[in-house]
């Protein structure tokens, strides 16, 4: 006697699946980037003129006695100092923008296979950006975050700061060939 086979997982499967692939779940998830990209967007705003009086409360995080001056919180107070101050600084800004059209082509149902290319290019600007201002304003770090710092300094000790201008004309020649 031939044992029966267990439908229910490929059927399990095939709803999960399917509701990944469905209009109404791209449109929420669409919409949900479009709100996060300008919710970083305000945070980094914010950042700027508050970073100052709130980097002493990103420790305290949990506290409810700490209040920070960021429009959004201390949510937006740790996410902007993540992303600005310990991350790529002016040049974040490019995240928020990266997720805001991914979000707009989720809405709008066109083919996320554009963003690729458009991704890939805004990254490598965000990190070139990042490095160029940590050459130009070598005593605000707070402009290039410090993967911008870091990267300038590193390259520069190996390279030295003509390499580095030379590498980054490169990049910028590069960009300027291929598209």
């Amino acid at each position: 006697m031939a044992k029966k086979k267990n439908k229910t997982l490929p059927k399990r499967k095939n709803k999960i699946i399917a509701f990944f692939k469905s209009q109404q779940t791209h449109l929420v998830f669409g919409v949900f980037l479009v709100l996060f990209a300008i919710f970083l967007f305000s945070s980094f705003v914010s950042f700027f003129s508050h970073w100052y009086q709130d980097q002493s409360q990103l420790v305290d995080f949990t506290l409810h006695s700490g209040q920070v001056k960021n429009f959004l919180g201390k949510i937006g107070a740790s996410l902007s100092h993540f992303f600005i101050y310990k991350g790529f600084g002016i040049s974040a800004f490019v995240i928020p923008l990266l997720i805001l059209i991914s979000g707009l082509f989720l809405i709008l149902d066109i083919s996320l296979k554009r963003v690729r290319k458009m991704t890939f290019w805004l990254v490598v600007f965000m990190i070139w950006l990042s490095i160029t201002l940590a050459l130009i304003f070598t005593n605000n770090s707070l402009l290039s975050g410090v993967n911008g710092f870091e990267l300038n300094s590193f390259l520069q000790d190996y390279i030295g700061k003509i390499g580095v201008v030379l590498l980054l004309t490169l990049l910028a020649l590069s960009y300027l060939i291929f598209k």
